[in-house]
């Protein structure tokens, strides 16, 4: 995710997709997609994002803060 932008050292990044159960995959396709269109108002946003694992970030919603 350091590679497309974000902010942080490779150890918070492995932290956030061990918390919340994401793929690299989608945590790269959340990234990409906040670059793309700014800042996530809610978790509703987030679901927005193509092509997601959307029943895992589901089970982990209470991880997710705005």
């Amino acid at each position: 995710m350091i590679e497309t932008g974000a902010t942080g050292s490779e150890e918070d990044f492995k932290r956030v997709t061990t918390t919340l159960g994401l793929s690299t995959k989608d945590a790269d396709a959340i990234v990409a997609y906040r670059k793309a269109n700014g800042s996530f108002k809610d978790f509703e946003a987030v679901k927005k994002v193509p092509d997601v694992d959307l029943k895992t970030l589901e089970a982990h919603r209470d991880a997710v803060a705005f």
